[in-house]
């Protein structure tokens, strides 16, 4: 998940056994590998989800679209460098 600026990304997943973990300092490339698919880069493999901002910057729900292994790629180069403002679930 990348939140706010200021504010480090942060990987939810569940392993083997169910658990949810958390996993800060990690490499954009290790969510591209892991999630995406080398064969079938057009396929969906992560929601990304920002917030829908109405009037007077107040939040009135969330905006969502399906990612491919490309766009993902895409994506994650340009958040590096502007993180704020998006939520990844994955």
């Amino acid at each position: 998940m990348f939140n706010d600026a200021g504010s480090d990304p942060y990987w939810l997943y569940s392993n083997n056994e169910g658990f949810i973990k958390r996993v800060e300092g990690f490499d954009e490339r290790d969510i591209v590998t892991k999630m995406g698919n080398l064969y079938g880069v057009e396929q969906v493999c992560a929601v990304l989800k920002t917030a829908d901002m109405g009037s007077y910057g107040k939040v009135k729900g969330n905006c969502t679209q399906l990612l491919s292994s490309k766009t993902l790629s895409d994506r994650l180069l340009g958040l590096s460098s502007n993180i704020g403002g998006e939520t990844m679930v994955y």
